[in-house]
């Protein structure tokens, strides 16, 4: 009789422990699929905004279309006035102005804190609707590629060719800029000019960009847009740790300013 309960007792352990493992494993089955259910559902929603999404186009030219928060951008940090973004780069980041101090996001970063990697910026003399002559943005020459630090891809000319335009957002227009020079600087201690007295010195200043570079640097000078008087450029300045000591430019001349879509 002790043996039969035991056997009993032994059954019913391993019946248990059975269902306990079918449960475990239907329990798993389940989870899985929901996740996998989930996942495909993600995608599909992903999908279908990215095919609601309109896509923007100037004369052919295809703008990403870069999901900002305007809103909490300038929630955060009222200084952060535009976003630049070149494709094919890791330039991809908001850019600053300081109302008060030219060089303050060389060494801070948008929350304000102490960094080395710094922001992109202007200078606080920069008209913010980006109607200057010259329109010159900051950023350090990172080693680690951030930043400024994926900038000199341009000395690639296969790159140069394939990557012809830089978009600089604002949270009304994104203006489009052909890219028609990259070079190293030429170690002077000159900065790259913002502002000129006269016509005559922009124009001698354009001229001169194509004069006495490096061998790696690259030029394009049949831009949809003249180089003349009344073009306005955009000159993106790698700089290391300090504004005197530029290391790499990309010029670009003004497209036009394109409505961003909502």
């Amino acid at each position: 009789m002790k043996d039969k309960k035991q056997r009993y007792l032994i059954v019913s352990i391993l019946f248990l422990t059975a269902a306990c493992c079918l449960g475990f494993f239907a329990a798993g089955y389940y989870l899985k699929r929901q996740r996998t259910e989930r996942h495909y559902t993600a995608l599909r929603d992903e999908r279908e905004d990215e095919e609601g999404e309109e896509q923007l186009q100037w004369n052919g030219i295809e703008i990403p279309s870069l999901r900002i928060d305007w809103a909490g951008y300038m929630l955060s940090n009222p200084d952060i006035f535009s976003y630049l973004y070149i494709p094919n780069t890791r330039v991809d980041n908001p850019v600053a102005e300081h109302p008060a101090e030219d060089t303050w996001y060389l060494t801070h970063n948008l929350d304000n804190d102490t960094t080395n990697a710094g922001s992109f910026y202007t200078h606080c003399s920069v008209n913010r609707k980006l109607s200057g002559q010259n329109t010159v943005v900051y950023g350090n020459d990172m080693q680690d590629g951030s930043k400024f630090g994926t900038l000199s891809y341009f000395d690639n000319a296969d790159f140069f060719d394939r990557t012809p335009y830089i978009f600089l957002y604002t949270p009304s227009k994104v203006f489009i800029y052909e890219v028609f020079a990259a070079y190293r600087y030429n170690g002077s201690s000159a900065p790259v000019p913002e502002s000129f007295s006269s016509s005559e010195e922009f124009k001698d200043y354009l001229s001169g960009i194509f004069i006495g570079k490096d061998k790696n640097a690259h030029f394009r000078r049949d831009t949809k847009v003249a180089l003349n008087e009344d073009a306005r450029i955009l000159s993106l300045t790698a700089v290391d740790h300090d504004e005197t000591a530029v290391v790499y430019v990309v010029q670009g001349v003004l497209l036009n300013g394109a409505e961003v879509g909502k």
